[in-house]
């Protein structure tokens, strides 16, 4: 029952304080589209997640701020703050970061490009879910489950100082229908490079009303791999709602996943 006040809880407020992001952009869940705000321009985005897996469920709750500094740039922060399994609340990391425009907003090439660099400074480092208390011979209850998804992951690591890039590809396949796909890359602090993806498909359907899919993973042996539907509605200009459910399609991935999300422009 705390559970699920909790998860309601969680919910209402990523509606009720639209000051909340997490690493997406406007348009999408997941993934970071081309569109940065103007100068002197600013956005309050947040991002809501619940994950069901194996060994429970985790939370997590992102704030953020993008301000528009000069033409085809941006300067962002986010925060994390996040219940894993079995532990209470807890503010984890910040990642302040910065996005540029590879190509001018009137260029009639096809393919949009931006990138994004940022560094997440962890509250723990040492934590990495579970790999110090590993190594200092902890009990550990899931031993197969890590040797077939070698940690620490790019999607959920959040207790890692770590450097952050990401190359932003943005189009339009129809008038109404845009695709964007994020190359993620992250370097640890001891060094170790991952790299991973997201994607996403959005069909607008009115003025008001977008639905679509994305999906994110790691390029890994047994990484993780996330597959969700979302819709996306503006009741007004400059406000935005995002909703998705989806499902995990690798043992390392929780099993089910909720999301939502609020876009505020000022």
């Amino acid at each position: 029952m705390n559970k699920v006040r909790l998860l309601l809880a969680a919910v209402g407020s990523v509606f009720i304080t639209p000051v909340l992001h997490a690493h997406h952009g406007q348009d999408f869940l997941l993934v970071e589209d081309y569109s940065l705000p103007n100068p002197g321009q600013g956005l309050l985005l947040s991002g809501f997640a619940w994950e069901r897996g194996d060994e429970g469920n985790e939370f997590s709750l992102e704030p953020g701020l993008l301000v528009g500094v000069l033409p085809r740039l941006a300067l962002g922060v986010e925060t994390r703050f996040g219940a894993e399994p079995d532990e209470d609340w807890a503010w984890s990391s910040v990642t302040p970061s910065v996005h540029f425009q590879l190509t001018p907003p009137e260029s009639t090439f096809p393919v949009r490009v931006g990138i994004m660099a940022g560094y997440q400074f962890a509250e723990d480092a040492a934590h990495d879910h579970g790999e110090e208390e590993e190594a200092e011979g902890g009990e550990h209850h899931d031993d197969d489950h890590h040797e077939e998804s070698p940690l620490p992951s790019l999607i959920h690591n959040h207790h890692a100082d770590r450097f952050a890039s990401k190359l932003v590809l943005d189009g339009n396949l129809a008038e109404d229908t845009k695709f964007v796909v994020n190359l993620l890359n992250a370097v640890d602090s001891d060094g170790d490079v991952h790299w991973g993806y997201t994607a996403g498909l959005r069909q607008k359907f009115s003025e008001t009303f977008s639905a679509g899919i994305e999906a994110r993973g790691d390029f890994a042996d047994h990484g993780e791999q996330e597959i969700l539907a979302g819709g996306y509605l503006e009741p007004v200009h400059g406000f935005t709602l995002k909703l998705g459910a989806g499902f995990g399609l690798t043992e390392a991935t929780p099993d089910f996943t909720l999301h939502a999300g609020v876009v505020l422009k000022f």
